[in-house]
């Protein structure tokens, strides 16, 4: 009687995980979602507040320790901290280690940070980047190319928008008081610097067709500037903050809008490490508009998925922005 191969065991240890919310959670749902179907997968994971990390890292250094013994076939880290922490402290035959890495996880602003990454990142023996950018970064951390390789995050595809473009779009308008003719931009994502939503207000709203109204959703460190930045403009008829937004206004945003912007800044030690979010905006049916920047270049193709412009490049912006809303500049 033949007896069927074994289901490889695997450890899944991440630190982002739904109910946070997030590309990354996004992410590290899906993987474990497609180990789960294919291998015999043990999920640690925080799925909290990251101040948890105190104690969730002594907890998943235990738990991989006791996988190793216990003859684990491989155990799959979805970041680059938590690598870099836990693969210190587990013995030196210890499984096949898998790393996922995201960017901002390898360049974050702390120099000893970096050091550790940079002193540990190399000896896991694959690590899989989500884009050619990130990549770059790894191997510039001293990861053998052979054992690199680029995986851009997939998608699990939402159900369509049940009506028309038309029919969201009006929608927005009355939900948020703006003209039957007004013309959406949207920008979704964490406010921080490197998204670029104040610079967009400061540079490029000013100079488009006072029928043009963005819609900012997201929270973040940034939001109070990016405020103060609406205000000095004088555009607070014109820029929306919506703060965080749930997965029905989520979606009513990407299938009503005119135009989805990302215009991201480079931002020393803050990196996009792909853009998961431009996909999700394009398989809805919005047309991206996004900075030719780090692993964006990954997630829009320009002129085929949408439109890359220079970042920082206003006037660019503002020329690029307006043909596309068949406005003269």
């Amino acid at each position: 009687m033949t007896v069927p191969p074994r289901a490889p065991r695997v450890l899944f240890v991440t630190r982002r995980y739904p109910p946070l919310v997030g590309g990354m959670e996004t992410l590290a749902r899906a993987v474990h979602r497609a180990l789960d179907e294919h291998t015999d997968t043990t999920l640690v994971s925080l799925g909290r507040s990251q101040r948890n990390l105190a104690w969730f890292l002594p907890y998943a250094t235990w738990r991989a320790r006791r996988a190793a013994r216990e003859g684990v076939d491989r155990i799959v880290f979805g970041d680059a901290l938590t690598y870099s922490a836990i693969r210190p402290f587990l013995p030196r035959s210890a499984p096949l280690c898998t790393v996922m890495v995201h960017g901002l996880d390898m360049t974050f602003r702390l120099r000893p940070y970096r050091a550790m990454v940079r002193a540990v990142l190399p000896r896991a023996d694959r690590v899989v980047a989500n884009s050619t950018s990130t990549a770059a970064i790894a191997n510039a951390m001293g990861v053998d190319p052979r054992r690199c390789v680029v995986l851009n995050p997939g998608l699990e595809i939402p159900p369509e928008w049940p009506g028309t473009r038309d029919e969201a779009a009006t929608r927005i308008r009355r939900r948020f008081g703006l003209p039957a003719d007004a013309q959406l931009l949207v920008t979704l994502g964490r406010l921080v610097r490197r998204k670029g939503a104040r610079w967009f207000v400061s540079e490029v709203m000013p100079s488009l067709s006072p029928n043009a109204f963005l819609l900012i959703a997201g929270t973040g460190p940034e939001e109070t500037a990016t405020r103060d930045a609406t205000r000095k403009a004088g555009l607070e008829s014109r820029v929306r903050l919506l703060g965080a937004v749930d997965d029905e206004m989520r979606a009513l945003l990407f299938a009503g809008c005119d135009l989805f912007v990302m215009p991201n800044l480079p931002v020393p030690n803050d990196t996009e490490g792909f853009g998961l979010v431009a996909i999700e905006a394009s398989n809805s049916g919005a047309l991206v508009v996004a900075s030719r920047l780090e692993g964006i270049i990954d997630a829009v193709t320009d002129g085929a998925t949408g439109y890359l412009v220079e970042p920082l490049a206003a006037d660019a912006w503002v020329a690029r922005v307006a043909s596309l809303l068949g406005d003269p500049v």
